[in-house]
């Protein structure tokens, strides 16, 4: 009779409301610890002015336009260019571009992503760099934002590097914490008509800045979860 009673209470501690909402907590404080160490948004900004342009039409952008990114990118995106060990490719860049004080959205873009090299010479030169791309994937598309009549069919920004060791990887992490200090960059325009690029523009970023943004889903768990295991603390000495 005693050992079936001590087996009751076991069971009930184990199985009871109580444990079962600690069990409960305990695995939504794993899952948040989890999620926040590998849900993050990497965010750059750069600035500068166009100079240069160039091309067959009228340019667009008069020497002295001022030029601004805001780009992010989802910190866990994969390489899309796994076969080549030097150079990853990471698409999927949200964000805008202002071009004179005309702020534009980058989401009609088909293509849109960052590169990290280390050490591909053959593009840009040697060194490490960083190269933010955004393309129209057809010319035609109405959809292009206009600047002075011309449609804006692409816009880089590189960010390079008087070294090679700067990067140990393509990884995309290493595009966080670099700054002019350790980069140089450029900006470069092309635009036109519906159909063909007739102009082009290019400037030098004076201003370049790359953060970790921790994602607000992942800060909501963490709090309900530690909420969850305080109001059962404050429950229990009740």
């Amino acid at each position: 009779m005693i050992r079936s009673l001590a087996v009751s209470l076991t069971s009930e501690q184990v199985h009871g409301p109580a444990m079962r909402q600690r069990m409960l907590a305990g695995l939504i404080l794993i899952a948040a610890v989890i999620h926040s160490a590998n849900a993050a948004t990497y965010a750059y900004s750069a600035s500068g002015a166009l100079s240069n342009s160039g091309g067959l039409g009228p340019p667009p952008f008069p020497d002295g336009t001022s030029i601004s990114i805001q780009f992010s990118i989802d910190s866990a995106t994969p390489d899309s260019n796994p076969i080549d060990a030097n150079v990853g490719r990471f698409e999927g860049l949200a964000g805008t571009f202002t071009l004179g004080g005309q702020t534009y959205s980058i989401e009609s873009y088909g293509y849109r992503y960052v590169e990290v090299s280390n050490n591909h010479s053959p593009y840009f030169g040697a060194g490490d760099w960083l190269r933010f791309f955004i393309s129209t994937d057809d010319f035609s598309s109405l959809e292009t934002p206009v600047y002075n009549g011309a449609r804006i069919h692409r816009l880089s920004l590189l960010m390079s590097a008087n070294s090679t060791s700067l990067f140990s990887s393509d990884a995309l992490d290493n595009s966080i914490g670099q700054s002019l200090e350790t980069l140089s960059g450029r900006f470069n325009l092309q635009a036109g008509d519906l159909v063909y690029i007739n102009s082009d523009a290019s400037g030098t970023a004076t201003a370049f800045s790359s953060s970790v943004v921790p994602v607000p889903a992942a800060v909501w768990l963490f709090g309900s979860a530690l909420g969850l295991m305080g109001w059962m603390r404050r429950k229990s000495i009740a």
